[in-house]
């Protein structure tokens, strides 16, 4: 239903943490405000290109890792600012495989 995918991404967008979604293939499937703000972008994150294309090299890094890391993966550099990150993988029950990459700033405390 278009109208729920609708309330899904308006509530993504509210959210004060970062969400990207990016398949196996490496695509972009989804990214929120939060997502765009933390890492900076000076135009939208295009959705449906490549990761590698969009994302910041550490990111890029990390969904090329081999054993891939899931949960709470650690505090990055991202050019120049502090940002934990967080891996899970999407639900076996989805018809699409892929990875989801939770973002927040990192706090000074």
């Amino acid at each position: 239903n278009l109208k729920i995918l609708e309330i899904s991404q308006e509530i993504l967008d509210c959210l004060p943490l970062g969400v990207m979604g990016v398949s196996d293939h490496g695509v972009l499937i989804m990214a929120n405000h939060a997502a765009q703000v933390l890492l900076a972008r000076r135009e939208p994150i295009k959705i449906g290109a490549l990761a590698q294309e969009e994302l910041p090299a550490p990111l890029v890094d990390l969904l090329a890792q081999e054993t891939p890391a899931v949960g709470e993966v650690g505090v990055m550099q991202i050019d120049g600012t502090s940002i934990q990150v967080w891996r899970n993988r999407l639900r076996q029950s989805s018809e699409l495989r892929g990875t989801v990459l939770t973002l927040a700033p990192k706090s000074n405390s």
